[in-house]
């Protein structure tokens, strides 16, 4: 396996984790709707409403609640921050992002140069 492959499965394994962290988040907000149905029968001996009338009400809340943290949190700049930060407080994770970019750019240049090479013996 050479370095471009292994780079390249690299980049691959950091989209599936991010896939993950989605599908986690998602998980977030359906947990979060279970809930509201599960604790529908106790918040009807407070408010007095329908069971299905709290889960018509409450499910759609849970869902516009958690979209309008986000949305917050990204007009905040929340997560580019807190990366920063990690980054500023670990430069090795810097140099090593810097080393990468370095080999992947030595990489394009050299494939380049086999291209251009097999292309010329074909004429």
């Amino acid at each position: 396996m050479s370095i471009v492959e292994f780079l390249k499965y690299n980049k691959g394994f950091a989209l599936q984790k991010f896939r993950l962290d989605l599908g986690i988040s998602f998980m977030v907000v359906i947990n979060l709707a279970l809930l509201v149905i599960t604790a529908s029968d106790k918040l009807n001996h407070y408010t007095h409403l329908p069971q299905w009338m709290i889960i018509l009400l409450g499910v759609p809340c849970v869902l516009i609640g958690t979209w309008a943290f986000g949305y917050f949190l990204d007009k905040m700049r929340f997560q580019h921050n807190v990366n920063e930060n990690i980054n500023e407080r670990n430069p090795q994770i810097q140099e090593i992002l810097s080393q990468n970019r370095e080999i992947l750019r030595k990489l394009e240049v050299l494939e380049d140069g086999r291209a251009r090479v097999s292309q010329t013996d074909i004429r």
